[in-house]
């Protein structure tokens, strides 16, 4: 059976203990902080001025 990974994390947390759901929600916001980082922006558009 398959199941959708908010589905999944949602399950996982309801069996866990308060001191597990800390630990996973700091782990999880380590995570995407550390992806946010590694992941480049997209480069700024270089607009050329032409002189007239």
């Amino acid at each position: 059976m398959r199941c959708s990974r908010g589905a999944c994390a949602l399950f996982n947390l309801l069996h866990a203990s308060v001191v597990e759901q800390i630990v996973l929600f700091i782990g999880m916001g380590s995570m995407w902080l550390l992806v946010g980082c590694v992941e480049p922006l997209p480069p700024k558009a270089v607009v050329v001025e032409t002189e007239q």
